[in-house]
């Protein structure tokens, strides 16, 4: 990733994006494309840097297919392998998902969003305003603990981090535009 972003100048996210989409079954060029690259030497440097990994990623994706869960093949039928890969990957995502949020109400922490690789999250109520990073480890360390135990993930470990997020500035307009409805609701 760190010489993909040398090379293009691209964003850790964005050489992040190469590799899943070699791993969803697409390949660089692709990206390439996105990112509106098209100087050829660039575009060979980067192959270079990726081919291996996307065929590696292809024939895992391939094998994955022909191995894949009969109660997957059930639910979504043999004839669309992006489908079925998909439901591969996501399986155990989902299972990660539900653990942590599991775990989280389990610490009176209420899960607002799932999202992708994550959550966005709230401390319990009564201690919103008290809520410390000390708080913040204690709870990494339990979902970290239950992650630790998933089958199928003890090999290749999930580590959960609570990450800063910072709003956009017209979240706060947007709560306080809520606010004031609700409140001319109330008095209608």
């Amino acid at each position: 990733m760190q010489k993909v972003m040398a090379n293009t100048g691209c964003s850790r996210d964005d050489a992040k994006n190469l590799y899943i989409a070699c791993v969803y079954g697409g390949n660089e060029y692709g990206w390439l494309r996105r990112m509106n690259i098209y100087e050829q030497e660039l575009c060979a440097q980067v192959a270079e840097l990726v081919s291996r990994f996307r065929k590696c990623a292809h024939r895992i994706r391939r094998e994955a297919i022909d191995r894949c869960p009969e109660h997957l093949k059930d639910l979504f039928g043999t004839e669309d392998g992006d489908q079925l890969w998909h439901q591969i990957l996501v399986e155990k995502e989902d299972s990660a998902l539900q653990c942590i949020e599991a775990c989280m109400a389990e610490n009176a922490c209420r899960v607002c969003q799932l999202s992708y690789d994550g959550c966005f999250w709230q401390p319990p109520e009564a201690r919103m305003a008290t809520w410390s990073p000390t708080d913040d480890r204690a709870l990494e360390d339990a979902v970290n603990a239950r992650l630790a135990a998933l089958l199928g993930l003890m090999r290749f470990p999930l580590k959960f981090k609570i990450k800063g997020f910072q709003l956009p500035k017209v979240c706060h307009t947007i709560a306080t535009l809520r606010a004031r409805i609700l409140e001319l609701e109330q008095q209608a």
